[in-house]
């Protein structure tokens, strides 16, 4: 599939001005056209399996306002769940960026746990593609 050809659903769940700001990093960084990415609000937009029809790739956007650990909008995770799983039954590629990759870890299985303030990370990091990632539509060179 070509750069070019690629749609994207980019689930978010910010209830503020981040919403944006993380809807234009993902352009700004995938090297994608606005139009390629569809914007999905799980905080005030139902979820469904439909939202998969004509997707090649999901991203998990973060959340700064909630904590997978404290179980902070666990409807709207468990939601989020379910469509990640059917996603994964489609071999879809999914990327989570920060709260959405802790989302990930628990749709299979994985445990999230606030250790202290010591095991926290925050801020930017850069990730790089190696040999496993193979022509994935989100890792691009």
């Amino acid at each position: 599939m070509r750069h070019e050809e690629i749609k994207v659903l980019l689930i978010q769940f910010r209830p503020d001005d981040a919403r944006d700001h993380e809807f234009d990093s993902t352009v700004q960084f995938s090297g994608l056209k606005d139009e390629q990415i569809v914007k999905f609000d799980a905080l005030t937009q139902k979820v469904s399996v439909d939202l998969l029809d004509n997707i090649n790739v999901i991203i998990v956007g973060g959340a700064g306002d909630y904590l997978l650990s404290n179980g902070d909008i666990k409807k709207e995770v468990d939601d989020v769940i379910i469509l990640l799983k059917e996603a994964r039954k489609r071999q879809m590629p999914i990327l989570g960026i920060c709260f959405g990759a802790q989302i990930i870890a628990v749709a299979f299985g994985g445990i999230v746990e606030l250790r202290g303030d010591d095991f926290q990370e925050s801020g930017t990091f850069g990730i790089t593609k190696n040999l496993h990632a193979g022509d994935c539509p989100i890792l691009l060179e």
